[in-house]
């Protein structure tokens, strides 16, 4: 049986919240397993997984975070989250055992309603071991 990953994202935060942009991502190597993403300068990359990935293991929270080729003030870091912050658009991340679920809304967005499609997913998928 496969996964659908780019339904998760469409059913799960895309119709929770108006989104700029949504990932799904292998936590071993950054793959893009479904995305998500509009009106920005150009798509998040497996590399920029990887530096978020990498990140999360090595617990800092200082650096800004990158996703789509735009920088967001990290706000928050630690136990598998990271939250930041560009100009109103909200950024949330959240690690599984297996993978890394990244969501930025569009400005005006509450950032605590972004957190929580994002968890609520992440904590979905932890259930399910992934």
């Amino acid at each position: 049986m496969s996964t659908d990953w780019q339904a998760y994202l469409e059913e799960r935060i895309c119709a929770v919240v108006d989104t700029r942009m949504a990932a799904i991502c292998g936590l071993d190597d950054g793959a893009l397993l479904g995305t998500f993403g509009k009106d920005l300068p150009r798509s998040f990359t497996p590399a920029e997984a990887r530096v978020i990935i990498d990140r999360l293991r090595r617990g800092s929270g200082e650096e800004d975070i990158r996703a789509c080729g735009e920088d967001y003030r990290c706000l928050r870091s630690g136990q598998g989250v990271l939250r930041g912050l560009r100009g109103g658009s909200p950024l949330s991340v959240a690690a599984t055992e297996k993978l890394l679920v990244v969501a930025a809304a569009v400005d005006g967005v509450p950032a605590s309603r972004l957190d929580s499609a994002v968890e609520a997913l992440a904590a979905d998928l932890r259930a399910q071991g992934t």
